[in-house]
């Protein structure tokens, strides 16, 4: 019993859905209080040791996009270069103040990971993002 409760505890963290299709997504908390906000499709594209994952569009109402210099080590904290948030409900812009990235795994199409950093609002507050990611190889 507790290896089929195991195995269905990775087949959900692996994102597989009937069919064997990928669902992608990121999830992450903003804004402290216990918000958590999730956004589909997530994309990872690489390419010259830098990366970008990004989640929904800008036209959604809730948006992730993360960039930064990557080697292709996983399981290493990445240090961030860019950010951008938007999270349904919460108002204004932030910039980044720092934050990571961690790869976990990876192959030809998939890419697991997960990130933390912080940001700082046009009102001086800043906000800890903490989240995760299943994100597939954006098309070239």
């Amino acid at each position: 019993m507790g290896v089929v409760a195991l195995f269905l505890c990775a087949l959900l963290a692996s994102g597989c859905q009937s069919g064997g299709e990928a669902r992608t997504f990121v999830g992450f908390t903003f804004g402290g209080g216990g918000h958590t906000f999730s956004c589909e499709p997530a994309n990872w594209d690489n390419s010259d040791g830098h990366f970008q994952l990004s989640g929904g569009s800008h036209q959604d109402p809730t948006y992730l996009m993360l960039r930064g210099e990557w080697n292709g080590d996983l399981g290493v904290p990445i240090l961030l270069e860019e950010a951008e948030i938007a999270a349904d409900g919460q108002a204004g812009s932030s910039r980044l103040v720092g934050g990571n990235v961690i790869i976990q795994t990876r192959d030809d199409l998939i890419t697991h990971g997960s990130f933390d950093l912080k940001t700082k609002g046009e009102d001086g507050r800043e906000f800890v993002v903490v989240g995760s990611f299943v994100a597939k190889k954006s098309s070239p």
